[in-house]
């Protein structure tokens, strides 16, 4: 499903309040608001001309579609996107774990690391040499604590 682009979007509220000037106030579109409405006459045919002319004019502006069929699949409850329990667009109740397993990943992050030195301080010989299977564990340990440095990078910006 494409996403809605920002003209979507803007063309798709600037249609709603033309709906609601014609539906609610019997006014042409975009017209409600000023301090002198022109009325809507349903029984006329101009009126009827106008008003549907420039509807079609806002709607030319943007995707009506991807507005609607994009808010539809994110309230699929098959997406879990959002909370489908809550009147609000509230997160998904099971993302409300990620605060928890980031502070998990930080901690696991700090043992991790003490773990790699004191690897590192036991296992180098008086010259700093380090015999080639010591120098494999505190590579792969390296390449973990990146991964989880990048994860906690990444989870940060969320």
């Amino acid at each position: 499903m494409a996403k809605a682009s920002e003209a979507d979007l803007k063309m798709a509220m600037e249609l709603t309040s033309a709906f609601e000037s014609l539906m609610d106030y019997r006014a042409m579109p975009g017209d409600a608001q000023s301090d002198d409405p022109e009325e809507f006459d349903f029984e006329s045919p101009a009126d009827c001309y106008r008003a549907l002319r420039g509807l079609f004019d806002i709607a030319e502006k943007g995707s009506l579609m991807r507005v609607v069929w994009g808010m539809a699949v994110l309230l699929d409850p098959v997406n879990e996107v959002v909370d489908p329990n809550s009147g609000v667009l509230d997160v998904h109740p099971k993302y409300s774990v990620i605060p928890e397993l980031l502070a998990a990943l930080v901690n696991a992050r700090h043992f991790i690391a003490t773990d790699r030195a004191s690897l590192v301080e036991c296992c180098t010989g008086p010259a700093g040499e380090v015999d080639e299977y010591d120098a494999s564990a505190i590579a792969t340990y390296d390449e973990l604590l990146a991964q989880i440095d990048a994860s906690i990078a990444k989870a940060d910006g969320l």
